[in-house]
């Protein structure tokens, strides 16, 4: 796995969004083979992110609410750790 490319996929909204996003997933998988590539979704569709086997890892989105500075930073944290 090429370490120096990181690629992460938001996808939080709706089954149907969800599904019709799988073929552009799959084309990055596809154009990026050797990269890492996460997908940051809400806890409903992390078992598709998983089972799809595009990812190479799956980040839940605890949806902090605006005025929860720890969550905030805990996700502004973990971004910046695996940039």
């Amino acid at each position: 796995m090429d370490t120096n490319e990181h690629i992460l996929v938001i996808k939080l909204s709706a089954l149907g969004d969800f599904i019709q996003a799988l073929g552009p997933m799959r084309a990055i998988r596809a154009h990026h083979k050797n990269a890492k590539i996460t997908l940051l979704t809400t806890k409903a569709f992390a078992k598709f992110g998983k089972d799809c086997g595009y990812f190479d890892e799956i980040w839940i989105d605890e949806k902090p609410k605006w005025f929860n500075i720890l969550g905030w930073s805990a996700l502004s944290r973990r971004l910046n750790q695996s940039a």
